[in-house]
């Protein structure tokens, strides 16, 4: 039978329904054999046990046997040495009373088993051995053992069934003899009184068990001594007995073994033995309780039943698992032959020599050839003429195990003639026992695959082309990307600085027209100048904002604020819009902790957008603000911002774009109300900068509230830096004194209008010694001319710029610490980095506050000595 390669077992093996059969009836026929073997050894051993207890009871009855014959010979001998004694005395005429008392009392003691020793004449009466007792109540005239020994001479020892002895006052066997006087006449009786009590005494001191038994039985089977008392035995004498004991005693009278049930006395299974004895006519009985003598073999029964349960359980479970592996044997054989079988490659195995012996329907189709034309062949034949003995060879060294594995492409031939590409994988073959059998090995056609690769070759050729022209054109785009962002980022600069410069002439013109004497209608016009700049300066930082927020460069910066502080501005900053449209303004800050710590700028910025849009919107009514505690674990709390009106409402179909870039409820409202639509998208852009988000809840004709949520924290108590204590008059009054008119500073501005505004505010208004430098160039040659207090620079001149000019500066050693201030229209975030980078202290942008200006100048110059204040 050919050899199951898969497997290395017979092709036609056994299914896995015959082969669970085979081991179930195996195991059957095996846990049978052990369980025979198991109940053989039982049986004997149960018959090992009873015969020894047998053995056992059988020599204790015949070892009581004797001992009780021996003791009552003993006594019968004693009774004939009394009955002599007793007729000497009577042949001489006189009885010595004493000395016979004397003798008898000797007698008794000489044997333990005699309770009283008693001398009785013909008329019945004791006369010796009574110990003290005496008349009637001793006599035994009535008694038959007396009465047969007066009517029969030829009678001998008498023993009597049990009786209450009058003398002992106890139960008691008599054993009796006749006294003759010298005529041969009845002269009385000689009479020994065994009490019952010393035999069941002897008995108790045996070890029979607990529930073992000994009877002493006269020849009418009654009971003499039962050990122990039996409660169905009435009293002594009584003949009941077991129907076991009465069949052994009809099979065997003298001596026998027998079994009791449930018909003994107590119903207590046991094994008596039995004997008679013939001179004394009695039966002693001994029997041992079954569950005693068989508590060995209870327990050998019971670790039996263990060990058979333990060997049914383990060859039950060795049984399943052999049954399982051989199923998951014969599920692996059926899943490799369908594999075998069914695989879209060819497999095969060849033997040593080279010839393949066993191959699937797929290498046959592959080559054209019917399969049995492929068993036999060479499997080099099969190669490729030009490979041919190149596959030889390395099918020679995988043979030889000097390669670990075969792994290759090449060209083979089909019968037509026609050829393939196949990849081939090899590997040895060996048996159990590690012995070489053969190659193993898989063909897959990859003709396909070859034509294929050959296409990806050259589209992948034409590919590097297209990649090479596509990456130049991405690069081209990149840089006209970038080029469009830095051009967007210098156009926003140049845009802020454009606006910014002439701001600050109509901001600081302004300023300086309001300290005039002037009309009321003059004031009113030059408060609507300042508030149309306000409102052009406003929606030019928005600008920058989304701009900044858009190219990620908004950074936040985190401090420690009090709650009261961010409310007090927002409301100082809102009331006067709010009291002019008679508005009411309300707060309502919830369970916000006193301290924050967070951006305060930026918090303020989005909440202003929505109370000024509020306000904008808001004909009549009122206006709160509102803050809550939304949620704190350790990591911060979550807090949430409203303000809600009682104006116009919004469409629904317009909220959903309301916080987009440029956006705003539709064309009326921007033409009606004016904005840029920016302030919304910026208040979302914080928030979420600021790990929240912001919404709106609204209704036409019913108000809105918009909120916006922020991730806080909470502020270490003693964080939060001491406020600037007020100080008397204008910051103005507070520069305008001798201490700070000694001082000489540097200001470095192109722009004619921006230099004469800030002349204007630093000399006229602050008092201070101003010198004035119309570029970079002409500051730092004044600065080696002489020595400034500090210098306020432009960034953006003719000649030479504001930076490189503090470059220059701080190169000069007596400008090491001097105070360098910018103040310039460029208000972007890299223009004061750029500032810092130089050496420059501070930054002040146009439009330039005169307020921050004159603090800021407080802030940096040396300040007034207290004696000289």
């Amino acid at each position: 039978m050919a050899e199951n390669l898969l497997h290395g077992v017979p092709a036609k093996s056994l299914s896995p329904r015959a082969f669970g059969w085979q081991l179930a009836l195996g195991w059957l026929f095996i846990n049978l054999s052990v369980c025979g073997l198991i109940a053989a050894f039982l049986v004997n051993s149960q018959r090992h046990f009873e015969d020894a207890a047998r053995q056992s009871a059988e020599t204790l009855v015949q070892v009581l046997e004797g001992d009780i014959a021996a003791s009552l010979e003993k006594v019968d001998t004693l009774l004939l040495v009394s009955v002599d004694e007793f007729q000497r005395q009577l042949a001489a005429g006189k009885f010595e009373n004493a000395a016979m008392e004397e003798f008898l009392e000797r007698q008794r003691s000489r044997q333990k088993l005699i309770t009283v020793l008693v001398a009785y004449n013909a008329e019945g009466n004791a006369i010796f051995g009574t110990r003290g007792k005496s008349g009637p109540a001793t006599s035994n005239r009535d008694r038959d053992y007396f009465i047969r020994l007066r009517d029969h001479p030829e009678a001998g020892l008498i023993i009597t069934k049990p009786l209450f002895g009058r003398v002992s006052g106890q139960w008691v066997i008599i054993m009796v003899r006749r006294v003759q006087d010298a005529n041969g006449q009845f002269a009385g009786v000689v009479v020994a009184g065994l009490a019952l009590e010393n035999f069941e005494r002897r008995f108790a001191n045996l070890n029979l068990g607990t529930k073992g038994t000994i009877a002493i039985r006269d020849a009418d089977l009654g009971v003499i001594v039962h050990h122990p008392p039996a409660e169905k035995i009435a009293g002594y004498g009584n003949t009941t007995i077991s129907d076991e004991f009465r069949e052994a005693l009809a099979a065997s009278p003298q001596t026998g073994s027998y079994i009791s049930g449930a018909t003994s006395i107590d119903g207590i299974r046991r094994l008596h033995t039995y004997r008679f004895n013939p001179e004394f006519r009695f039966y002693i009985n001994v029997g041992k309780a079954s569950d005693e003598y068989l508590a060995p073999w209870w327990h050998q029964l019971t670790i039996a039943l263990a060990v058979a349960l333990a060997f049914m359980l383990f060859s039950a479970l060795a049984f399943y698992q052999t049954h399982r592996y051989a199923s998951r044997l014969a599920d692996r054989e059926r899943f490799l032959r369908t594999i075998f079988d069914t695989s879209d490659g060819a497999i095969f195995f060849v033997d040593p020599a080279g010839r393949i012996t066993h191959a699937n329907e797929r290498m046959a189709a592959m080559w054209g050839y019917p399969l049995a034309e492929l068993i036999g062949a060479e499997y080099v034949m099969l190669v490729h003429p030009d490979e041919r003995e190149v596959g030889r060879q390395r099918m020679t060294k995988l043979m030889a195990s000097e390669i670990p594995f075969v792994r290759n492409e090449r060209e083979y031939v089909r019968q037509d003639g026609s050829v393939f590409w196949g990849f081939l994988c090899g590997r040895q073959l060996r048996d159990e026992r590690g012995k070489f059998i053969g190659l193993v090995g898989l063909i897959a056609d990859v003709s396909a695959q070859k034509k294929a690769l050959t296409e990806l070759q050259q589209y992948r050729e034409h590919l590097e082309d297209l990649v090479t022209q596509r990456t130049g054109e991405l690069e081209l785009a990149k840089e006209a990307a970038e080029a469009a962002s830095k051009a967007k980022s210098t156009f926003l600069a140049n845009m802020s600085h454009e606006i910014r410069t002439p701001m600050n002439a109509i901001v600081g013109l302004t300023h300086l027209l309001r300290r005039d004497q002037i009309t009321p209608q003059q004031a009113d016009r030059l408060g609507k100048i300042s508030g149309a700049a306000d409102h052009l300066l406003s929606i030019l930082n928005d600008i920058l904002d989304i701009s900044k927020i858009e190219s990620g460069k908004l950074v936040l910066e985190a401090a420690s604020f009090r709650t009261v502080d961010l409310v007090a501005d927002l409301v100082s900053l809102t009331a006067n819009a709010a009291e002019a449209k008679g508005l009411s303004l309300r707060t309502q800050m919830g369970s916000l902790p006193p301290l924050l710590f967070g951006d305060r700028l930026r918090l303020c910025q989005a909440l202003m957008n929505y109370l000024g849009n509020a306000i904008k919107f808001t004909e009549s009514g009122s206006i709160t603000l509102r803050a809550a505690l939304i949620e704190e674990d350790e990591s911060g709390l979550l807090a949430r911002f409203e303000v809600q009106d009682t104006g116009i409402g919004i469409e629904p179909d317009v909220v959903q774009r309301l916080f987009n870039t440029f956006e705003q409820a539709d064309q009326s409202t921007t033409r009606k109300y004016g904005g840029t639509g920016l302030g919304l998208a910026i208040t979302r852009r914080l928030a979420e900068l600021m790990g929240g988000a912001a919404g709106v809840e609204t209704s036409p004709g019913d108000g809105s509230t918009f909120w916006l949520s922020a991730r806080l924290q909470r502020a270490i108590p003693g964080s939060l830096a001491a406020p600037d204590k007020p100080g008397s008059g204008l910051p103005e009054d507070k520069l305008n004194t001798p201490h700070y008119a000694a001082m000489s500073l540097l200001l470095v501005e192109d722009d004619l209008i921006n230099q004469e505004v800030a002349m204007d505010l630093l000399q006229d208004i602050a008092g201070l010694n101003l010198t004035l430098a119309e570029n970079g160039l002409v500051a730092v040659d004044l600065a080696k001319q002489q020595n400034f207090d500090l210098i306020l620079m432009d960034l953006l001149m003719p000649v030479m710029g504001g930076l490189e000019a503090t470059r220059e500066i701080r190169k000069l050693p007596a400008y090491a610490r001097t105070p360098i201030i910018a103040m310039t229209a460029n208000a972007f975030d890299d223009d004061k980095d750029g500032c810092a980078e130089v050496g420059m202290n501070d930054h002040i942008s146009k439009p330039v506050d005169p307020d921050q200006l004159f603090n800021t100048l407080l802030k940096w110059l040396p300040p007034e000595s207290p004696e000289n204040a």
